[in-house]
Formats: C-alpha cells, structure tokens, sequence
C-alpha cells in the first residue's frame, strides 16, 4: 500500500470539503443538507490533522512546542476573521435570495 505525501491528504480534504459545499447549495430536504455539512466538516478538518502530523514529523522539543503555538493561534483566529454566514454574498444579492440565514430562506 502506497503512503500518501501530506500535501495530497491535504488537498483530497480540500477537494472533498469544496463538493460537499457545493452539494450543500442544492441539497433537497433537511435530512441530506445535514449529512453533507458532516461530510463538509470531517473532511475539512484534514487541514488540522495533517499539520499536526506534519509538525510532529518534522519537528521535536521546543521547536516543535513553538510549531504547535503557532497552529494553535492560527485556529483560535481563524473563526473570528472568518466571513459571517448570514451576511449575503454578491451571488445571493444577485439571486434575490433571503439572507435570514436560513437554509430554506433561498428554496422560495
């Protein structure tokens, strides 16, 4: 059996976050829209799995103490400089949707 590089775990739980995203747009009843956000967030927690495997891999001590502050920050704000989700983009401006942030909201 092959061993993945990293960045390839990397970009297949990228690639997998962005359909499932994308499936999310047309999901067609609750029951759907709920297990592609799990799939949506299991595999867009490959980003923090495979840092920490590469930082473990790469680094020991204090240098590798260090690495692991800086990850640590960098999710703690991440969520804060994130994009609101009931903000409305461009596209849903453009599409007439409602931006209550309700899901529902852009199927009337």
């Amino acid at each position: 059996m092959r061993v993945r590089l990293p960045a390839e775990q990397l970009l297949l739980g990228a690639a997998v976050c962005a359909a499932a995203t994308a499936l999310c747009a047309v999901a067609p009843d609750l029951g759907v829209l709920i297990v592609l956000r799990f799939v949506t967030g299991f595999s867009g927690a490959a980003g923090l799995v495979v840092g920490r495997a590469v930082v473990s891999d790469v680094a020991t001590g204090p240098v590798a103490a260090k690495l692991f502050g800086v990850l640590m920050a960098l999710g703690g704000i991440a969520p804060i400089v994130a994009p609101w989700p009931v903000v409305p983009s461009p596209a849903t401006r453009a599409a007439g949707a409602a931006s209550s942030g309700c899901w529902r909201a852009s199927r009337s």
